[in-house]
């Protein structure tokens, strides 16, 4: 998956990063959209958490974990 600069599929971390992604991400789309986002990154999802909920968070690190296996399944069949 892409990680520009995070990937907004899949989070595991500290309580209080999961709790805002999980609560909060929703609430914050208007105000990043109308004053916060760069024009044409309003809608990009990665952009949008990163800037409005990890950035915000002291002390949190954005990491890969290679042993991690995560696959998307489309509505056609499509597995990637």
């Amino acid at each position: 998956f892409a990680n520009y600069p995070i990937n907004d599929r899949l989070i595991i971390g500290p309580y209080e990063a999961v709790q805002q992604w999980a609560t909060q991400r929703f609430a914050r789309i208007d105000q990043y959209a109308t004053h916060e986002a760069l024009p044409g990154t309003a809608m990009h999802s990665e952009t949008f958490l990163n800037a409005t909920i990890l950035s915000k968070l002291p002390n949190v690190v954005v990491a890969q974990d290679p042993t991690i296996c995560f696959l998307r399944a489309r509505a056609d069949g499509a597995i990637w």
